[in-house]
């Protein structure tokens, strides 16, 4: 009888590890069935994309578990839930998950957070959580991206968003093009980040009105697009002077309406660069700042000919010799507000 009672407890013992073990690991999300979607109200869809998948999900009721079940799993696609009636409900995803795949379309706005991203290793963060307006990242854990190489869409208008994932490990991902495009509310510190390795920014804060984070220890070295990267970032601010963009070959609208960007790029080596279309128009840089830019440009012992350097509302006064070797020396094409030395007295 003793053996039995000993066997008894052992087995569940150890199916309480098993368990534990196993909540830990899950991606854990928070969804309210009756919000707009492409499901019923009290459903949900999980998205999918690409191959890969091997999955089980368990789901239970916010404040009252006594509603809770688990899917017929696993699955290896999309998967649609159905609830006993609506609301909102916690699901659990365990097994192989590779990526979520919202892409701006389906359930997009009944995704409330991520609770948990478990040790599940992503495979892509492409269109993650692109358009999930109401999403909240509450995760005290990270996401495993070892394997991640395109973050690209990842919260793009996804409008509520704005909470700390300045611990992420990003150091194998090379393209981060609209990542933070429209997420109206983000403005957490990302300077630890290290997108060494990243090569495309384009469009990455657009639109990010709230952004105003120090990153100018970035090493951006290998970027060779910053096209509107800061466009209509209407609150950036940050001395990004000292970046490293010997490699950047495009610019244009890279910082279009950004109306309080007021630094000077003279340090930054734009000898690849080939597109300023748009670039400086309804930027805040100062006379000042802009002649410094100016100047810090046409000292380079080389540059791309045929450039055009779109600069509206900007004004320049030291830097005029400056723009005209631009202009007569490398036949950059500079569309401005003209000479104003008034200021600068």
């Amino acid at each position: 009888m003793k053996q039995i009672m000993l066997f008894i407890f052992l087995v569940l013992s150890g199916y309480g590890l098993c368990a534990k073990e196993t909540l830990q690991s899950a991606f854990i999300t928070r969804w309210k069935t009756n919000n707009p979607g492409s499901s019923g109200n009290n459903q949900v869809t999980i998205p999918s994309s690409g191959t890969g998948y091997h999955y089980t999900v368990h789901w239970v009721k916010v404040n009252d578990p006594s509603i809770s079940g688990k899917g017929a799993g696993p699955y290896t696609g999309d998967v649609t839930l159905t609830f006993p009636i609506a609301g909102i409900y916690r699901v659990s995803i365990s097994g192989d998950f590779p990526r979520i795949f919202f892409n701006d379309i389906m359930d997009k706005e009944k995704i409330l957070a991520v609770e948990q991203w478990g040790t599940n290793p992503w495979q892509s963060m492409h269109r993650a959580f692109q358009g999930c307006s109401n999403l909240a990242v509450m995760a005290e854990d990270v996401p495993n991206l070892q394997n991640v190489t395109d973050m690209s869409y990842m919260f793009s208008k996804a409008t509520s968003f704005d909470q700390p994932i300045g611990l992420w490990d990003v150091s194998n991902v090379t393209n981060m093009s609209h990542m933070f495009f429209q997420a109206y509310a983000f403005n957490q510190s990302i300077e630890d980040w290290d997108v060494g390795k990243v090569k495309d920014m384009s469009v990455m804060f657009f639109g990010a009105s709230s952004f105003n984070q120090f990153i100018g220890s970035w090493d951006v070295g290998n970027v060779t697009d910053m096209s509107a990267m800061f466009s209509v970032a209407t609150a950036f601010n940050q001395d990004i002077g000292n970046w490293d963009i010997s490699s950047t070959i495009k610019m244009s609208r890279l910082f279009r309406g950004a109306r309080k960007f007021n630094q000077s790029l003279g340090k930054w080596n734009v000898s690849k660069v080939i597109d300023m279309g748009f670039m400086l128009n309804g930027s805040g840089l100062s006379v000042a700042n802009n002649d410094a830019t100016l100047m810090g440009w046409a000292a380079l012992p080389s540059l791309q000919h045929n450039v055009n350097l779109q600069a509206s509302g900007l004004q320049y006064c030291n830097g005029k010799t400056a723009r005209n070797t631009l202009m007569n020396t490398h036949n950059w094409n500079i569309k401005d507000e003209g000479a104003n030395c008034t200021l600068m007295h």
